[in-house]
């Protein structure tokens, strides 16, 4: 299992709220925030097809405060037989359709794919059973300016979309330790004593991290108009680049690990949806003063 890359910058949520809130300011008040989209179709293209098909029912693309993410939306699946073991989901990707059935020009896809990748644990459980529906957020990681552009240009024909989806082949190489300088978890992975310090060392900083990020969201959430809690978070997202490169890789494979770290995470999440909150405070101010 990847680790969630995106998970480490919540934190840059509210500097990316700024930076599309200015844009939105400077166009006219008819620019579109959201498109409300059917399935063109249930089936999916590519190999995923095989196994999963899209709900129907109507889908909202809107802004995202996502870090690096321009558009966002949540579309339910749903899993129609069990994936072959030895396969993994590698991407989802989403095309906004014109009236003609072609993507709309300059928009980009929504996906859900590498650093995002645990977002798509719920489908690989699911489809471990072969059945089951779930929902799954898709990104558009293009420029805001760009987006929105094309979003007013084709909101009145852009209707409907198409969802492909790949797989690739899970290779895992587990290399041959003995019993006394590695421990192995339940999928059989091993991980050896000195990697094991370096992923413990690794969610303590991390924990560290996660609880200074949770006090400055508390902060911003009271008080968004503050400027250097801004700063705190421009800080604070450097460090967590700083993390990522040194994370060790071979901790993705030690379901103690990952344990542990989905729960740091989950903390993440909490402190993340209140400085959501501040943010939409702060969209709120700003957009009063702007009319």
């Amino acid at each position: 299992m990847r680790l969630p890359y995106f998970s480490l910058f919540p934190i840059a949520n509210g500097l990316a709220a700024v930076a599309l809130l200015l844009f939105a300011t400077s166009c006219s008040s008819s620019a579109p925030k959201e498109m409300r989209l059917e399935p063109a179709s249930a089936a999916i293209t590519g190999d995923l097809g095989e196994y999963v098909e899209v709900m129907p029912g109507t889908y909202t693309v809107s802004a995202s405060q996502e870090f690096m993410a321009s558009l966002e939306t949540h579309v339910k699946f749903k899993v129609k037989k069990v994936l072959p073991a030895g396969k993994d989901v590698e991407t989802i990707s989403l095309d906004v359709l014109t009236a003609d059935g072609m993507p709309v020009p300059g928009l980009g896809k929504l996906e859900l794919a590498g650093f995002r990748s645990s977002s798509l644990d719920p489908l690989r459980a699911a489809l471990k059973t072969g059945a089951g529906e779930v929902v799954l957020p898709l990104y558009m990681s293009s420029n805001s300016s760009a987006t929105l552009t094309a979003m007013e240009a084709h909101q009145a024909d852009a209707k409907k979309f198409a969802v492909t989806g790949a797989l690739e082949e899970v290779k895992r190489a587990v290399a041959a330790r003995g019993a006394s300088s590695s421990a192995e978890d339940e999928s059989g992975t091993t991980t050896s004593n000195s990697d094991k310090q370096d992923c413990d060392k690794f969610l303590t900083d991390f924990e560290q991290f996660v609880n200074s990020y949770a006090t400055v969201a508390a902060k911003f959430s009271q008080n968004p108009a503050d400027m250097s809690i801004m700063s705190e978070y421009s800080d604070m997202a450097t460090k967590a680049q700083e993390m990522q490169s040194s994370k060790p890789g071979a901790c993705e494979g030690d379901a103690a690990f990952m344990k542990r770290y989905l729960r740091i995470t989950a903390k993440m999440t909490k402190a993340a949806a209140a400085q959501a909150a501040g943010s939409a405070k702060m969209i709120d101010q700003m957009s009063k003063l702007s009319q």
